[in-house]
């Protein structure tokens, strides 16, 4: 049989013997080699955050050999890096490859950037007599949970636009 089809599990030495009608024969021998499976593996330290706030991507696979490319790279400050810092500024979805010798594989992950809020008031007033009454009117962007501490030791209170007495 002039072709020969194989597929073998472990690095094999194949030996073939080719004769001539004349009864000449020649052997000849070919090494096929047998490469481990690269099996990528792709996690964060979490795949939902706020804007500018980023998380780790942590890729794995190979035998300690490995290469890492990912993308797209807008956003990772090391994009050949098994475990690059992701920050970017809208949903993304990371791909990395990785290889090792003559295989490879590929993972993704998905991240959600969550808009961060933009903190934006106005007050009734900015200064006044001690007994001052202020009157917060809330103007942010993407807020939803909101904490004022008025530096006086009186506590918190999370109302979005509070009045407060300044007292003495």
């Amino acid at each position: 049989v002039p072709t020969v089809t194989v597929a073998p599990t472990t690095t094999t030495l194949y030996t073939v013997q080719a004769s001539a009608p004349t009864g000449c024969a020649t052997t000849d021998q070919l090494l096929v080699t047998v490469y481990p499976a690269v099996e990528a593996t792709l996690s964060a330290d979490t795949s939902r955050f706020c804007e500018g706030i980023g998380t780790q991507l942590i890729a794995t696979g190979g035998l300690g050999n490995a290469n890492f490319e990912w993308t797209p790279v807008i956003g990772l400050d090391d994009p050949n890096s098994d475990q690059p810092y992701a920050n970017p500024n809208t949903n993304t979805t990371y791909q990395v490859v990785v290889s090792e010798g003559a295989c490879s594989d590929t993972a993704t992950i998905d991240l959600t950037v969550n808009p961060a809020p933009v903190a934006d008031y106005f007050s009734s007033q900015a200064a006044g007599c001690e007994g001052l009454e202020v009157s917060f009117q809330e103007m942010s962007q993407n807020g939803v949970n909101y904490l004022w501490d008025f530096g006086d030791g009186s506590g918190v209170t999370n109302g979005a636009s509070p009045t407060y007495m300044f007292a003495d």
